[in-house]
């Protein structure tokens, strides 16, 4: 016998064919929000990579800034995007990201870790938001074998945060601070300032070779207590791109 399609049963298969090859499959293509906000996270990362510190603020919440201005910050060398979660309202955002780095005391191991962080949708972009406590994201911590910490200043500074003697009235006030180099290579001072006019700083040598040791000389002229409540010398310490931040504060002993 025979088996013969009637041509409405032929028409409604190849209707259901057509319709089952235009549903989406399981893997959906990514939406217009995550496309931006990976390729918000790749732009933010090569900043690590280059040590463009400045302009990670561009991608930053408001509520972020301070956090970021107050934390020591080392390179990484390289970056991969890992995974990004839009939630469901569009407005909040997780990425995950695998970064590698190096460490001072280990310059030839490399470490590679995954590094997670929240990103915010406003005004029609996407920025990271740093999170308190730890006071600083973890994709700008350096990790050592079973821990992780911040990374360490190449430079070894004999106070930190600096401590300046309280001033007498129209009386300027000068600390000096040893500096030895901690490193096996060479550590170059560039860029050395002071976020405050009241407060200038100054190296006896910019160059430090291996082991090296200088003078760091802090001067405060200006009223305590002073109109700037907080206080800092910075600099960058090449070639490791190393943004140095050391807090100065008052001591009256």
């Amino acid at each position: 016998m025979q088996w013969r399609l009637s041509p409405l049963v032929g028409r409604l298969t190849l209707m259901i064919l057509a319709l089952a090859l235009a549903l989406p499959g399981n893997a959906q293509a990514p939406s217009k929000r995550e496309r931006q906000l990976t390729q918000r996270v790749d732009q933010v990362y090569r900043l690590f990579v280059s040590g463009e510190w400045r302009k990670v603020e561009a991608f930053l919440t408001k509520d972020s800034l301070d956090l970021w201005a107050g934390q020591a910050k080392g390179t990484i060398t390289s970056f991969r995007i890992e995974e990004v979660k839009v939630a469901p309202d569009g407005k909040q955002a997780d990425a995950t990201v695998q970064v590698t780095f190096n460490v001072p005391k280990m310059p030839m191991v490399p470490f590679t870790l995954p590094q997670k962080s929240q990103w915010l949708y406003q005004k029609g972009k996407w920025f990271l938001k740093l999170k308190r406590p730890p006071p600083v994201l973890e994709l700008f911590k350096t990790t050592r074998p079973s821990e992780v910490e911040v990374a360490p200043s190449p430079l070894s500074f004999a106070q930190n945060p600096i401590q300046l003697p309280v001033p007498q009235p129209d009386a300027e006030t000068v600390v000096k601070i040893f500096v030895q180099n901690m490193t096996m290579g060479d550590v170059t001072v560039e860029d050395l300032r002071t976020t405050c006019s009241c407060l200038t700083a100054e190296m006896d040598r910019t160059t430090f070779h291996s082991a090296d040791r200088g003078v760091l000389t802090v001067k405060y002229v200006g009223p305590y207590p002073p109109a700037q409540p907080t206080m800092h010398v910075q600099a960058t310490l090449s070639p490791m791109m190393y943004l140095l931040d050391l807090p100065v504060v008052f001591s009256k002993e």
